[in-house]
């Protein structure tokens, strides 16, 4: 049978058609590999792309508790617990809690909240937690939790304010010591710890409308799969017959990066490898 030969016009060698010279094969490869180079050189650094997590742009009205992130992440949760002021021997904020349940008209406001039960103080909504100071319901102080999405350790910012307002009927508030805890707990041993606490005096002596304290928060830490941030708060005077109560407005943010993976650069190196990959040679 009659083979056909042709010779290779880069090098003078004789081959067979449809067979790559083996000079011309790795000299294909070096320059898919050159060009592939001078991508990963010339091409912008990876920019790292910022999650944040803002619970007053992310809540939903009734459904599941915990209720989901803007992506899809069950990671907010209502709760409420009883116990005493932050320095008493049974601080409110490390004991067991409850989920709240979803109220869709909190005392006939036309306007749904997270709360104990069917107008049952405290309540959550989108933007405050309430703790009633009124004596049935003095007991009862709200929590809210994010728990960390994230499989592994991840550092994370929190950064803002929590606001903590006086208030009661006709918009007054009158004197009362505010507890405020800004904490984390373990999520695999349940473990919770003090991140932040204030114990904080209305700003305005004696009775005032909506007399309100800003108090800042910024700091970092690392958090594992699970582990939650808690925010919550405690008033310390018990009022009758006229009820009153403190609010905290929440208005953190909670935020972490995500920066591309190396492992796209060597992608783009094995794209242009196989771009020049060996190709039948016609003469």
């Amino acid at each position: 049978m009659w083979r056909k030969y042709d010779r290779c016009v880069n090098t003078g060698s004789w081959v067979r058609s449809g067979v790559m010279n083996p000079k011309a094969l790795l000299l294909r490869a070096a320059r898919g590999i050159a060009l592939a180079l001078a991508l990963l050189i010339l091409a912008p650094p990876a920019t790292a792309e910022i999650i944040e997590w803002r619970r007053m742009h992310q809540f939903t009205p009734g459904g599941s508790n915990p209720a989901g992130d803007g992506f899809g992440n069950p990671v907010w949760q209502y709760e409420w617990m009883t116990g005493d002021a932050i320095s008493g021997t049974d601080p409110w904020w490390d004991n067991s809690t409850t989920l709240m349940v979803w109220d869709p008209d909190w005392w006939g406001r036309g306007v749904g909240a997270w709360s104990r039960g069917d107008n049952l103080s405290p309540m959550v909504n989108h933007t405050l937690l309430t703790h009633n100071l009124y004596t049935i319901s003095h007991p009862y102080m709200p929590l809210v939790r994010w728990t960390n999405p994230f499989t592994g350790d991840t550092d994370f910012s929190i950064g803002g304010l929590l606001r903590v307002v006086w208030n009661g009927p006709g918009f007054v508030g009158s004197d009362t010591l505010v507890d405020v805890v800004l904490a984390h707990q373990d999520g695999s041993t349940g473990t919770k710890s003090i991140l932040s606490s204030w114990t904080v005096a209305k700003p305005t002596p004696g009775d005032s409308v909506l007399d309100f304290l800003d108090l800042p928060v910024s700091m970092t830490l690392t958090l594992a799969h699970g582990d939650s941030l808690l925010i919550t708060l405690r008033g310390h005077t018990v009022f009758s017959p006229f009820g009153r109560w403190v609010e905290m407005w929440d208005l953190l943010r909670i935020q972490t990066e995500i920066v591309p993976s190396p492992a796209s650069g060597l992608v783009l190196l094995a794209a242009a490898c196989l771009a020049h990959r060996r190709r039948p040679i016609t003469h």
